[in-house]
């Protein structure tokens, strides 16, 4: 009898362990579905990882997520992030010190990297596709993952950040939580002043190239279903390309095209094409663009983390919306814009009133300290060989389920 008990408790702990590693990972789906009807079993997840571990260990797997991070305050639990990863400032600090490992790759994410590290739990960018395979490739390892919505809209890029807010709530005494809400705030409050300051002003024609081959007679824009058409249109703007329905149109857009569309204004996100901004007017001048109102006078390359502000579906997206709100209106804003025509990393702040990052609630002097729970929230049921969440015992036998 007393074998046959010692089964059952063994057969139900097995059960529940089961059902908890495959919970830390469909969460991350549920969750943006609805966060209220999960918000008890984050709190178990994450309560039990609190009890069952000295220290929360958080591996971001994309820019815009780190981001997200330093704004909720949990930047003390990150131990690793991708190279591309390089904002806040506090971020280069810890990364010179040790503190946190940034040779994570972003596009191809290594899972041995990743174990390397030892996380916690691991947050991936639903937008990547080799995120959703790596995603299994955890699972399959016993890591807890959470996938974020890759964020197209500004609201949906909000939504992810209160959602993260909520799942560490438990484990930060809902401090990440009034982060969020004071990140989104923040992010709601630059976005309306913006809106309150063009109001009136006649909108301006934007053609934003994420890509211009001038040689090659191409162009990468954006279509409508983008944050970044949202960006243009809350600075005022109408994106030349917004009537098309593809996000990141490439058929057929000809600088023929774009000149047909007469823009007023060209924005050129010069991160991957490592243009030189005085040999691009250059040709831009015999090219088609050179018959545009936009030419000479109001074309911008933006660089560094000026481009950033345009291309991370995170909390800087708001001051996208100021900068771009600036480039259009300079008048209404009082301001000269550089005559080299680059907007870069030394002088994009000029432009802005505010930094949300580095001013929020979130960052280092409001930052959200990590509470123990209670045992009591959530006991684990067996005895840990290298980790309680993943392993257990059954039938005498020591079964691994990973966390290395």
């Amino acid at each position: 009898m007393a074998a046959t008990k010692s089964v059952s408790r063994r057969l139900i702990a097995t059960l529940l362990i089961v059902v908890i590693i495959v919970a830390v990972s469909a969460t991350s789906t549920y969750m943006l579905i609805n966060t209220q009807r999960s918000n008890q079993l984050n709190a178990m997840i994450v309560a039990y990882l609190m009890y069952t571990s000295p220290s929360l260990r958080i591996v971001s797997q994309a820019p815009s997520i780190t981001e997200i991070i330093f704004g909720l305050g949990l930047e003390d639990y990150l131990v690793g992030c991708t190279e591309y990863c390089d904002y806040p400032p506090k971020l280069q600090q810890m990364i010179a010190s040790g503190k946190v490992y940034n040779k994570l790759n972003w596009w191809s994410p290594s899972l041995e990297a990743i174990i390397a590290i030892k996380p916690s739990i691991v947050l991936l960018d639903g937008g990547v596709g080799s995120h959703n395979v790596l995603a299994g490739k955890l699972l399959e390892q016993g890591i807890p993952f959470l996938i974020l919505q890759r964020g197209n809209s500004i609201d949906q890029i909000e939504s992810t950040i209160l959602q993260l807010g909520s799942y560490f709530s438990p484990a930060t005494n809902s401090r990440s939580a009034e982060a969020a809400q004071k990140l989104v705030n923040a992010m709601r409050e630059k976005i309306s002043t913006v809106s309150q300051a063009i109001s009136g002003q006649t909108k301006v024609k934007v053609l934003v190239c994420v890509w211009l081959d001038i040689d090659n007679n191409m162009i990468y824009t954006v279509g409508r279903p983008t944050f970044l058409n949202e960006i243009i249109e809350l600075a005022g703007g109408i994106n030349i390309y917004g009537n098309l329905n593809e996000a990141w149109p490439t058929d057929s857009l000809t600088l023929e095209r774009a000149q047909y569309n007469d823009p007023n204004v060209i924005v050129i996100l010069d991160h991957h094409a490592f243009l030189n901004p005085t040999e691009t007017l250059q040709k831009m001048g015999g090219s088609p663009l050179g018959n545009t109102p936009a030419y000479p006078h109001n074309v911008f390359f933006l660089q560094g983390q000026a481009e950033n502000l345009f291309s991370r579906p995170g909390p800087r997206v708001a001051e996208g919306v100021e900068l771009l709100a600036h480039i259009l209106f300079p008048d209404v804003f009082n301001v000269t814009l550089p005559d080299s025509h680059v907007i870069n990393s030394a002088n994009y702040k000029e432009y802005l009133s505010s930094l949300i990052l580095e001013q929020s609630a979130g960052s280092s002097s409001g930052r959200s300290v990590l509470q123990p729970l209670p045992p009591q929230v959530f006991v684990p049921l067996v005895p840990p060989t290298r980790h309680p969440l993943f392993s257990f015992f059954f039938g005498g036998v020591v079964v691994e389920c990973g966390w290395a």
